[in-house]
């Protein structure tokens, strides 16, 4: 079912849109707008920075044209430790929400078929790369008394204060790749890859108001929230890879964008009479995340040395299929919101002997532009303020990482830092009791804040991953 519902927000560019939107404009941008980038340890240790060098099946997530650098076939698996850290401050108080999860990030092969030793086409490769994380995060801010809200009782009029509030998301998100490689005369490679992606998301936004006169905690959640997301998509990947010299090569890459297919179960509160009704309603929308080009270069001056670096540009923004007023005001707040996110990457390989030391560095912008919020300050005041990064900012990421060729196997480490700062955007639009049906104490069971609350977050991701590969 088509849910056409007009979107309400208390930011100023929209003049209106739910809370719970907010989250969907966020993970349009983090998880439908950016497919999943996890490889094995090398592809982590230097940043995801490969465009242009190729050599295994991780060149499906840059470049597939690298698929046509390999030379012996090759399989790997992969897994990982992530520890993600949210810091959010809010009116001079910051809350620490950490997590820790094990996976199987990543299993990829590369099938080499040579040809005529003779024929400028050297060689036929076929790749398969699967990666999968998940994305599990928590947002927890505290409250501010300040923030009082008049609030209807059994036992009459209370103020609603503030007390706090929640952002929490799980769920799975992975992606299939299969490719085509090919070398020519071994100076030009060209690729393609058939990329198939999966979410899953289930979706919080909670918010805790304490009733002063009657000394009661209340939670209430977001209209339309919690809900749950399934979703799947289908893009491809066009990429080339030619040698100007012996010791450099340069890349460019076509990355269409994802056609996603999303289905969402999520929860309506209603009343009836002196009764709260809650239900679950279904809807389906169709998206399309950016188009993205990637330029890359590298340079081999030896066998032992290799540096990369790639430059990726978004040329479009998501874009969702017109159903109603909320597809048609998610499309308006992009297309005035949404800014073309580049990623710069580059990193470095040194050999010596069997022993691979690797190193890399990834600089992301954000996808939206700063905007005006209209928010509560400390004194209940609400004031019109600009925001330069809200619900995402600027990303950067660091790697490092060693490995160890043992006869036809290998054994790599990799680990990886990445941290961004934001504005987390949270408490607009209509939060209603989260009693379940049935009679509450109270009359009223519905807040609606006049503005939003904007806090402070610093995210910092470290993840550390297990490459074992043999070649064969």
């Amino acid at each position: 079912m088509k849910k056409n519902t007009l979107i309400l927000s208390l930011l100023a560019p929209l003049a209106a849109m739910y809370a719970q939107d907010l989250s969907t404009v966020q993970n349009a941008i983090d998880l439908y707008g950016n497919p999943i980038k996890v490889g094995n340890a090398k592809f982590a240790s230097m940043a995801g920075s490969n465009g242009a060098l190729g050599g295994d099946a991780t060149s499906m997530l840059t470049n597939p044209a690298g698929l046509g650098v390999a030379i012996t076939d090759h399989l790997s698996i992969t897994a990982s430790q992530n520890m993600m850290n949210n810091a959010s401050t809010f009116a001079g108080k910051t809350i620490h929400s950490k997590l820790n999860h094990f996976d199987l990030s990543n299993a990829n092969a590369v099938f080499v078929l040579p040809t005529d030793a003779n024929a400028k086409l050297k060689f036929l490769n076929f790749g398969i790369n699967y990666s999968s994380k998940k994305i599990n995060s928590d947002i927890l801010t505290n409250g501010m008394n300040s923030i009082a809200l008049n609030q209807d009782t059994a036992s009459g009029a209370d103020i609603a204060l503030f007390d706090g509030h929640n952002y929490s998301r799980t769920g799975t998100q992975s992606e299939l790749n299969l490719g085509l490689g090919v070398n020519y005369d071994n100076n030009i490679y060209f690729g393609a890859s058939l990329n198939m992606h999966s979410l899953s998301i289930e979706q919080w936004d909670q918010a805790r108001f304490h009733l002063q006169n009657s000394n009661k905690s209340i939670f209430y959640n977001n209209q339309y929230t919690p809900y749950q997301e399934e979703s799947t998509g289908i893009s491809g990947n066009f990429g080339i890879i030619g040698k100007v010299s012996k010791e450099l090569r340069l890349g460019l890459a076509l990355e269409t964008p994802v056609f996603w297919s999303m289905e969402r179960v999520y929860n309506y509160n209603g009343m009836s009479g002196t009764q709260i009704r809650s239900e679950d309603r279904s809807e389906d929308r169709k998206m399309r995340s950016p188009m993205k080009t990637t330029l890359s270069a590298a340079f081999v001056p030896n066998k032992n040395l290799a540096f990369n670096v790639d430059y990726t540009l978004g040329l479009t923004q998501p874009r969702y299929s017109e159903y109603g007023p909320a597809e048609k005001q998610l499309n308006n707040f992009f297309r005035k919101n949404g800014a073309n996110a580049s990623q710069l990457r580059a990193g470095v390989e040194y050999r010596v002997d069997a022993w691979r030391f690797r190193g890399g560095y990834a600089y992301t912008g954000s996808g939206l532009k700063g905007m005006s919020v209209k928010q509560y300050q400390p004194n209940n005041m609400i004031t019109q303020a600009n925001t330069s990064y809200v619900l995402q900012g600027v990303k950067q990421q660091f790697g490092l990482g060693i490995g160890y060729d043992i006869a036809s196997f290998s054994i790599d480490l990799g680990y990886q830092n990445i941290t961004q700062q934001y504005q987390n955007v949270f408490l607009g639009g209509e939060y209603w009791e989260s009693t379940l049906e049935g009679n509450s104490a109270f009359t009223t069971h519905e807040i609606n804040p006049q503005a939003n609350g904007v806090s402070e977050v610093k995210q910092s991701l470290n993840n550390f991953y297990l490459t074992l590969g043999f070649r064969f």
